[in-house]
């Protein structure tokens, strides 16, 4: 949509983590944790799927991200899923391309 693989990126992971709790977040913090950093991503998913000009939530992107790491939090399952997801979709371009 915005021609763009890192913004491409940024929305299938909130898609994961603000969608599902992430199961890493859950195990390590317990539920409620993991619920509010998905109502967070949530929030940013539904701020860039609305967006035209994704460049200007960089700074709520980042600030997620900052807060993330201040709290200790990683959440690791949905940057797994989010790899996962590339990597498939890398694979059918190479097969759509033979």
């Amino acid at each position: 949509r915005w021609q763009s693989l890192p913004f491409a990126t940024s929305f299938v992971y909130l898609g994961f983590i603000g969608t599902i709790p992430d199961t890493l977040i859950e195990r390590k913090f317990g539920k409620p944790q993991a619920l509010e950093v998905m109502q967070e991503a949530s929030w940013l998913k539904a701020r860039l799927a609305e967006s035209s000009s994704p460049q200007a939530l960089v700074p709520n992107l980042t600030a997620f991200d900052h807060s993330l790491k201040a709290r200790g939090l990683n959440p690791g399952t949905s940057a797994d899923l989010t790899v996962a997801t590339l990597f498939a979709a890398s694979l059918q371009a190479l097969e759509e391309r033979r």
